[in-house]
């Protein structure tokens, strides 16, 4: 099975086109897991053109106030309503570098990257199977001579 060099070629692709959605499920285990939680406020600060909003999220953290912005697209209902409370993830050591816990900002890119190779990854498997079964099926005629 390993001798088949289309096995080798299939995992090499599946790691190279994998490992990117795997760094990035990385961090965000790595935010949820590590980063000081707050609790923000929104507030509406402009519309941009073909519905994105952009919003400021203040939160307090050790005595500070700190704001981080966010677009959302407001014509799909996805914006905040004004001093809507939003939750926000910072690192301890620099709690300006905040995050918005919402599903886009940790999970809709992993999701996507991890994802999407699969229309890839999964015809390649099987052509590398059907290659590891060819070469089986050879080496049992071969014993049989």
């Amino acid at each position: 099975m390993l001798r088949s060099g289309r096995f080798w070629f299939a995992f090499v692709v599946a790691t190279v086109l994998l490992l990117p959605g795997l760094c990035l499920t990385g961090r965000t285990l790595y935010r949820l897991l590590t980063y000081e939680r707050a609790e923000g406020t929104a507030g509406f600060e402009s519309r941009g053109r073909r519905g994105i909003s952009s919003y400021r999220i203040t939160y307090s953290a050790d005595g500070k106030s700190y704001s981080v912005r966010e677009a959302a697209a407001s014509w799909l209902g996805l914006g905040y309503g004004a001093s809507e409370p939003v939750k926000v993830l910072y690192p301890a050591s620099d709690p300006a570098d905040g995050v918005v816990a919402t599903f886009y900002n940790l999970w809709f890119w992993p999701l996507f990257v991890l994802l999407g190779p699969l229309i890839f990854i999964v015809p390649v498997a099987g052509w590398a199977r059907q290659a590891m079964e060819d070469d089986r099926l050879a080496d049992l005629g071969a014993e049989g001579q």
